[in-house]
């Protein structure tokens, strides 16, 4: 009897930990897919509105939001790449 009950209070508690574990990695596929891409990509389609610029590269500090922000741009009239670093 006590062997059961032992048996069954595992059961359920790996069944709990295994549910949090799952819901803390969903939780942050969603903050990195869904939060971080959406305003990084946010930020490169205004970029690359502007006439004459292209984004060759951009990335942040991965944080609760984006702090700080550094591109490399392509400028048609200048030869080369210019790197702009930007904190916020």
């Amino acid at each position: 009897m006590k062997m059961k009950l032992l048996i069954k209070i595992l059961k359920w508690t790996f069944i709990f930990i295994g549910g949090l574990l799952a819901c803390l990695v969903i939780a942050f596929i969603v903050y990195e897919k869904v939060f971080y891409e959406r305003e990084m990509n946010q930020i490169k389609n205004e970029l690359n509105k502007l006439e004459n610029i292209e984004v060759v590269s951009i990335w942040g500090h991965k944080d609760i939001t984006l702090e700080e922000i550094s591109v490399r741009l392509k400028i048609k009239e200048i030869r080369g790449n210019s790197f702009v670093w930007n904190k916020f």
